[in-house]
């Protein structure tokens, strides 16, 4: 091990035990990186109830864990159909048999039995937890409970659900309005946390954060306002004279800048045209340096990192309590949410022990390739790589950014969880490579051809509605279930 790697932590042994409900439960202990580390992590948990294991105190590759895609990828890549006998057959006669125990799963299983009080129900998962994508990380540090989370991250606009939705949130007694109470919308600003962008070395030939946010903070975190201006943010950029000119204007400009086209008809053009040809042939963008500082928008597939760190003295000495990345590994970093409830208390303090997550979506970008062919080189890249190489690139990523705060990597990282999805979001038609109809349930889209039934076999899940987020999901699996009385 070289030095770099000795300074940034890479050596020292990560602490990763949890508490539940006052038991003791050790997922690994003092891990180290490389093979070995990989080895333990994906090893099965041992949990002193005598339990299989807690899941959300498993660190290390969560998500898309090893072992839930050997079969899915022996029958597509394989062309595999035979797996022998069954080792331990099951003799008992189900009414209804659901394959996948996430959220669309489990909501199939729930409206069913509405239906049909006394049906017995099978649910099958490749996963060691149920929940689809609704993953919890937790974190015991210095005698802090501490949860973040692996996967799903919000109920988006609740007040917009469906009946289907609403009725289903009702009957599990999740109250959204608990909400306006358990999150601290004041955190950020009482602690003065604005948002930031950070420029790295190996790109851009400096580390450098500049606290300003650049419009992709702030619209879900209620960040502090930055001190700076525009303009005295885009002088700290590592930018040429003629790319901050560029990038001072994309910041400032409130002119229309398609004048040309009718009011009524712009929606509907902004179908038609990427968000890199808008810049170019309407705002009048042509710098490269402006365009890879906008490089962070793409998303799926997806890799979500918790990290647990001692504290965040670092944090609030710089002001920051989020930040983009415009070059570097993962596309940002910020303070987990500051939710209280349930006995669960948020940190109180820049000295207690926090979660910062944060997240990369790999994909071949500027390369000419549609969305599927990106998507694929992410997930070739997001299941080939090793927990090794994250764990340096978080180290070294938060090391660059927060430095000026007095950070230490080696000191302050306390446990990395990282979870991988390889098959993040659902994929949503993009107009660009395909034609778009206005009615979302069209027969002439795939999604609609591909879930209609197949005798007693009916399709839910979000893939089914073309849209990754949980009320749909939801919808999907009621649609499922009518489509079998």
């Amino acid at each position: 091990m070289n030095s770099k790697d000795r300074n940034l932590g890479m050596d020292r042994p990560i602490s990763r035990r949890d508490i539940l409900h006052g038991v003791g439960v050790m997922a690994a202990a003092s891990l180290v990186p490389g093979q070995s580390l990989a080895n333990q992590i994906l090893a099965p948990a041992t949990v002193s109830t005598g339990s299989a294991g807690y899941p959300p105190v498993l660190t290390g590759m969560r998500g898309n864990h090893d072992g839930s895609f050997d079969v899915v990828h022996q029958l597509a890549l394989e062309a595999r159909r035979d797996w022998g006998p069954a080792e331990e057959p099951d003799f008992r006669v189900y009414d209804l048999v659901i394959v996948g125990a996430g959220i669309s799963g489990l909501a199939a299983a729930y409206f069913y039995r509405q239906a049909n009080p006394d049906v017995r129900i099978l649910i099958l998962d490749n996963h060691d937890d149920f929940g689809g994508h609704a993953r919890r990380n937790e974190f015991n540090i210095a005698g802090h409970r501490l949860i973040g989370y692996g996967g799903s991250q919000t109920l988006e606009a609740p007040s917009g659900y469906s009946d289907v939705v609403k009725s289903l949130l009702r009957d599990l007694k999740v109250d959204v309005s608990r909400f306006d109470s358990a999150y601290d919308q004041g955190f950020y600003k009482r602690h003065g946390l604005s948002g930031g962008v950070v420029f790295n070395r190996e790109e851009w030939g400096v580390d450098r954060l500049v606290p300003y946010d650049l419009g992709a903070l702030g619209g879900y975190l209620p960040l502090a306002p930055s001190e700076l201006s525009a303009a005295e943010a885009v002088q700290q950029m590592p930018m040429s004279d003629s790319a901050r000119n560029e990038m001072l204007r994309l910041l400032t400009v409130d002119e229309d800048q398609m004048p040309e086209i009718p009011a009524d008809a712009k929606y509907d053009y902004f179908y038609t045209i990427s968000y890199r040809d808008f810049l170019s042939k309407h705002v009048g963008i042509s710098e490269r340096e402006v365009f890879a500082a906008l490089k962070v928008q793409v998303r799926a597939p997806m890799l979500y990192t918790s990290v647990a760190l001692r504290n965040w003295q670092a944090w609030k000495n710089l002001g920051i309590g989020a930040v983009v990345s415009t070059g570097g590994y993962h596309v940002n970093a910020m303070l987990d949410f500051p939710v209280t409830m349930g006995g669960y208390e948020f940190a109180s303090g820049p000295d207690d022990p926090i979660v910062v997550h944060m997240e990369r979506f790999p994909h071949r970008p500027n390369e000419g390739l549609g969305e599927r062919a990106q998507r694929r080189f992410g997930r070739h890249e997001l299941l080939a790589t090793s927990f090794e190489t994250i764990e340096r690139n978080v180290r070294s990523q938060l090391a660059a950014t927060l430095a000026d705060g007095g950070f230490d990597p080696a000191r302050d990282i306390e446990a990395i969880t990282v979870n991988r999805w390889a098959h993040g979001y659902s994929y949503t038609y993009n107009d660009l490579e395909g034609p778009y109809y206005k009615d979302w349930d069209d027969e002439r889209y795939p999604h609609v051809r591909a879930r209609k039934p197949f005798g007693r076999i009916t399709i839910a899940n979000s893939d089914a509605g073309a849209d990754a987020m949980m009320e749909v999901a939801v919808e999907q699996a009621h649609r499922a279930v009518s489509e079998l009385a």
